[in-house]
C-alpha cells in the first residue's frame, strides 16, 4: 500500500516515464505483503537509477539534493556526530548552512522520527543524496575510524580476551622450559625420549579416533524434530544482513551475486553488504560492473593491518542494518529457505542460543575422486560429528 506521504514521488516518477503502471502495482503488493513502506520497496527493487530516485525524492518533499561528487561535503561535522547513530541509520551531516545543520538522508520518509529524537532542539534540515553517494560520504567520515576499531577495539577494550600482544610472559617461560627439558633429555636419553614420544602420538591418535566414533555414533541416534514457530505474519521476520568478505574473487563475483540474489526472504529486510578491500581493484570492478538491486551494498575497506576476513567482517558490522548477522563467502551456494529456517530456529530457541551453522556440502561431488572424497567428509562432519557435539554439550567449532 503506498501510503499518502508517498505519494508524490511516485506521481512524479510515474508523470516522468521512470515508473511503469506494472511496476508500481508489484510495489504496492510488496508493500502490502512485506509490511514494508512503499519507498523501502522501491529502493530494494531497484526500478529507478539512484541519481534519477534521489532527484525525484527531493523535488517531491521540497529538499535539496546533491549528486554523487559530493559537493559542498563537509566531513569534519562527523567529528561531533554519534558515529552508530548516523552509520545505522543511513544519514550524514553535509554542511552548515544557516546556523543549521544539513543531515543527508537516502529515504527522508523513515528517518524524521529517529533524527528528531537524536538531535533533539538542534535545528537541522534533510537534503537527499543516492546510496553510493551515502557509502562514499560515510566511509570518508568514518572510515578510517571504523577499520582502527576493527582491528584494535577487542585489544583495547578486553585485552585478556585478544591476541594481538602475543603470548605472555608466563606462557614463553613455560614453553621455553619444556623445549629446552625435552632437548636435554632427547640428548641423554634418545632412545626413551622416542619411545615416549612415540606412545603419547599414539595415544593421541587413538583419543582422536575413539571420540569422532562416539560423536558420529551420539550424531546418529534419531533426534527428535525440533518444532519450528509458524511465522505467519512477515512484520515478525527479523532484518537480517549478510557479510559476504571478497578478496580476488572477480571470476567469482557474477556467480555469488546471483545465489545470494535468490533467497527467499522479503527484500526490505535483506542488508547484503559486499566486503572489499581497498587495493583489490579486479574485485571492485567486477562488483560496480553488476547491476545490483537495493539489497546490495558495496563496502570498501581502508587499507590497514592485519588485512583479513575477521577485520572486513568487523568493518561491515558497523554498517550492518540487521538483527541477525549471517556470514557467506563467495563460493556459497545458499539454499533460497535458508535464512528463513535461520530466523524460525532462532526464534525457537532459548535464551543460550547465539550461532547457528548451516550444513555445507560440495555441489560437484561427482565430478571426480577428490570432490567425491570432500562431499563425504563434510556429510560426515555437518551430518553427524557437530550433532554429535551438540548432543554431548560440547564446543561446536564453526
Amino acid at each position: 500500500m503506498i501510503l499518502e506521504m508517498e505519494r508524490a514521488l511516485f506521481d512524479e516518477l510515474a508523470r516522468n516515464g521512470d515508473l511503469t503502471g506494472p511496476q508500481i502495482a508489484l510495489i504496492a503488493r510488496d508493500a502490502r505483503e512485506w509490511r514494508a513502506s512503499a519507498v523501502d520497496v522501491l529502493i530494494a527493487r531497484g526500478f529507478v537509477e539512484e541519481q534519477r530516485l534521489a532527484q525525484a525524492t527531493a523535488a517531491a518533499c521540497g529538499l535539496k539534493v546533491f549528486g554523487d561528487e559530493l559537493s559542498g561535503f563537509d566531513a569534519r561535522l562527523a567529528l561531533f556526530a554519534d558515529r552508530d547513530f548516523f552509520v545505522r541509520h543511513r544519514l550524514i551531516p553535509y554542511s552548515r548552512v544557516n546556523g543549521r545543520t544539513l543531515i543527508a538522508a537516502v529515504n527522508p520518509y523513515t528517518v524524521l522520527p529517529a533524527l528528531s529524537a537524536e538531535l533533539g532542539e538542534e535545528p537541522f534540515e534533510l537534503c537527499i543524496i543516492t546510496r553510493p553517494a551515502m557509502t562514499k560520504a560515510l566511509m570518508l567520515a568514518f572510515g578510517h575510524d571504523i577499520v582502527d576499531d576493527s582491528s584494535t577495539a577487542l585489544s583495547r577494550l578486553h585485552p585478556e580476551l585478544s591476541a594481538r600482544g602475543g603470548l605472555w610472559t608466563w606462557q614463553i617461560v613455560f614453553l621455553v622450559g619444556i623445549g629446552g627439558a625435552v632437548i636435554w633429555a632427547g640428548v641423554n636419553w634418545p632412545d626413551i625420549v622416542l619411545k615416549i614420544a612415540a606412545g603419547i602420538g599414539g595415544a593421541f591418535f587413538i583419543a582422536v579416533t575413539l571420540f569422532r566414533l562416539l560423536a558420529v555414533l551420539v550424531g546418529a541416534w534419531p533426534k527428535r524434530k525440533l518444532r519450528l514457530p509458524a511465522i505467519s505474519s512477515l512484520d515478525e521476520l527479523p532484518t537480517v544482513t549478510l557479510l559476504v568478505a571478497l578478496y580476488d574473487e572477480a571470476d567469482m563475483v557474477r556467480e555469488t551475486v546471483h545465489y545470494l540474489g535468490r533467497i527467499d526472504y522479503p527484500w526490505t529486510k535483506l542488508d547484503i553488504l559486499l566486503l572489499l578491500e581497498e587495493d583489490d581493484l579486479k574485485t571492485r570492478a567486477a562488483c560496480e560492473s553488476l547491476p545490483l538491486d537495493g539489497r546490495f551494498t558495496i563496502l570498501t575497506v581502508p587499507n590497514g593491518k592485519p588485512r583479513t576476513k575477521p577485520k572486513a567482517c568487523n568493518f561491515g558490522l558497523k554498517f550492518a542494518r540487521g538483527d541477525i548477522i549471517a556470514l557467506y563467502d563467495a563460493e556459497d551456494r545458499p539454499d533460497p529457505l535458508q535464512v528463513r529456517e535461520a530466523a524460525a530456529h532462532l526464534a525457537a530457541g532459548d535464551a543460550r542460543l547465539a550461532c547457528l551453522q548451516a550444513r555445507l556440502n560440495f555441489y560437484n561431488a561427482r565430478e571426480n575422486w577428490l570432490t567425491s572424497q570432500f562431499a563425504l567428509e563434510f556429510a560426515i562432519w555437518f551430518q553427524f560429528i557437530l550433532p554429535g557435539l551438540e548432543r554431548l554439550r560440547l564446543p561446536i567449532p564453526l
